[in-house]
C-alpha cells in the first residue's frame, strides 16, 4: 500500500492568535513579537483531507508580503522578520478583548517581529508549497485566499525615572547570637523598583557590575567602612552597603546581606528579600540597604581580605536594564552618593 502524497490545499487562513483578528500594532524594537497561527486544510491526490506532519507543514510554508509575493526574512535581524519561537516580549500592545482563532484544518504558528528602522506597515500572506511540486499563495493575485493580516509599527520608547517607583519598606531579618550579644545595630531596608505606567508591567531585569565572585558577598552593589580607630588599618565600627537580588523568579526568601565574616569576624547575618512579594500585577526588582555596626566603639576589625575588596569603600558601579512586557526598555543607575543613610537611583 502506497502512502497518500500531499498534492493541494484547500484552505488557507492566517489569524492573530491572541485576538482573533486580521489587524495588530506591534513595537518596532525587535524584541516585541507577535503570535500568528496559520490554518491550512491538506488533500492528497485522491482529493481526500490527509494530515501532514507539522514540522514538514511549517517547512513548507512561508510568509510573504501580500502584494509583491516578496518573502518575509527568517529569523532576521532587520525589517519585518518572522521566527517559529516565542520569547518573554511576545504580547499584542493595548489588546483589549480577543477571541479564539477559528479556521479549517491544520495549525501552524509563526512570530512576527519588526526592527527599529521599520516605519511602513505590512500586509502578510502566505506561500505553501506540497510535496507534488504545486504553489498555494494567501495573495493579492491569488485565485482563492485574499486576506492577509496587517501590522502596523509603533514606536518604541525608553523609561525615564519618572516612569518608575522607587518605593522602600522595614526588611525583616534573622541574626547570629554574637551579634546580639555585642550590643549589635542592624538595620536593613528593602527597595522595590517597579514600572507605574498604566497597562505596562517590568517582565525582566538585567542587572551589570555587582560582586559575584565571593559567594558569602554574592550581589552586592557598594559597601563604605566607617573607621573610629587611629587609621584605615583596623577598628571599623560601621558598615553601609547594598545587593541587587536580580535572580529569577522574584521570590521572597533569607540572603547574606551585612557586615559578615570577611568584615567583622561574625557569623551570617540574613534579610528577607521580596518581603512584599512579586506578582504579575507588581513585578519589581529588589534591592536591599543595609546598615550595620556595634555601639562599642571600635570593637571590631576588618582584618581580612576577600577577593574583590580593597580599602574602606567600593563601588562596583551597579545598573539595571529593565524591560516591560514589549521589549521596550530603560537604564537605571545605582545612585550610592548617601549610602550612609539610604539608597537611590538615577536614569
Amino acid at each position: 500500500m502506497t502512502e497518500s502524497t500531499w498534492d493541494r490545499v484547500t484552505s488557507l487562513k492566517a489569524v492573530i492568535t491572541d485576538s482573533g483578528q486580521q489587524d495588530c500594532q506591534i513595537y518596532a524594537n525587535g524584541l516585541n513579537r507577535i503570535s500568528v497561527t496559520v490554518f491550512i486544510e491538506c488533500r492528497d491526490t485522491d482529493d481526500k483531507v490527509m494530515e501532514v506532519p507539522l514540522d514538514h507543514l511549517a517547512d513548507k510554508t512561508q510568509f510573504i508580503q501580500y502584494t509583491s509575493k516578496e518573502k518575509l526574512t527568517w529569523n532576521g535581524s532587520s525589517g519585518w522578520c518572522y521566527t517559529h519561537q516565542k520569547n518573554q516580549f511576545t504580547a499584542i500592545p493595548d489588546l483589549g478583548s480577543g477571541k479564539k482563532p477559528d479556521g479549517v484544518g491544520q495549525q501552524i504558528t509563526f512570530y512576527v517581529y519588526c526592527s527599529s528602522d521599520t516605519a511602513t506597515s505590512i500586509n502578510i500572506g502566505v506561500h505553501v508549497a506540497t510535496d507534488t511540486g504545486k504553489d498555494f499563495w494567501l495573495s493579492y493575485d491569488s485565485e482563492s485566499f485574499h486576506t492577509p493580516v496587517n501590522f502596523q509599527p509603533k514606536a518604541p520608547f525608553a523609561y525615564g525615572i519618572d516612569d518608575v517607583d522607587w518605593r522602600h519598606e522595614k526588611a525583616s531579618y534573622w541574626l547570629p547570637d554574637v551579634y546580639k550579644e555585642n550590643e549589635w545595630k542592624f538595620n536593613p531596608v528593602n527597595y522595590y523598583l517597579s514600572c507605574k505606567r498604566p497597562r505596562f508591567k517590568f517582565v525582566t531585569f538585567d542587572a551589570h557590575s555587582y560582586q559575584s565572585a565571593a559567594p558569602r558577598y554574592n550581589k552586592m552593589c557598594v559597601y563604605q567602612l566607617t573607621s573610629q580607630g587611629p587609621d584605615y588599618s583596623h577598628w571599623y565600627a560601621w558598615f553601609h552597603g547594598a545587593y541587587v537580588w536580580d535572580d529569577e523568579p522574584h521570590e521572597k526568601a533569607q540572603m547574606i546581606a551585612g557586615a559578615s565574616n570577611a568584615f567583622f569576624n561574625l557569623g551570617d547575618s540574613l534579610v528577607t528579600v521580596y518581603d512584599s512579594g512579586a506578582s504579575d500585577k507588581n513585578w519589581s526588582l529588589c534591592f536591599t540597604w543595609v546598615e550595620s555596626g556595634n555601639s562599642k566603639e571600635g570593637s571590631y576589625c576588618f582584618d581580612s581580605v576577600e577577593e574583590g575588596f580593597s580599602g574602606a569603600r567600593l563601588d562596583w558601579g551597579t545598573y539595571v536594564i529593565v524591560y516591560d512586557q514589549y521589549g521596550n526598555s530603560g537604564r537605571f543607575d545605582l545612585d550610592t552618593s548617601d549610602i550612609l543613610n539610604s539608597l537611590g537611583i538615577k536614569a
